[in-house]
């Protein structure tokens, strides 16, 4: 997933602040505030995104995103790796990982 094509309409730093989550032109991107690296997000929600909070142990985003109201997200990268192991029950493949998991290092996450 690329950086924002489109302006950013609101930015919020996750408690604790190693999580930056940012929304703009139709996308809820997450960001590694550490390396300032894109670590995920949520593409094509139809509607550009006008207001973001986040809070939580779960960080949960809510958007707001007119006409069709809030919604809310985990963007809590640990959280998707759980459900990832959750389903798969078991780590990425390497062919996986050169897909997915973007220019990080790549780990078993799954025990």
């Amino acid at each position: 997933m690329a950086a924002p094509a489109g302006p950013v309409q609101a930015v919020v730093h996750a408690p604790g602040g190693a999580t930056v989550v940012s929304a703009g032109d139709g996308r809820i991107l997450v960001w590694d505030a550490a390396s300032r690296t894109l670590v995920g997000g949520f593409a094509d929600l139809g509607d550009p995104v006008t207001g973001l909070a986040i809070g939580g142990d779960t960080l949960i985003a809510v958007a707001g995103a007119a006409p069709r109201g809030f919604a809310a997200w985990t963007v809590d990268p640990a959280a998707w790796r759980a459900a990832g192991c959750a389903v798969a029950n078991r780590s990425m493949t390497d062919e996986e990982w050169a897909r997915y998991g973007g220019e990080r290092e790549q780990v078993a996450h799954c025990g």
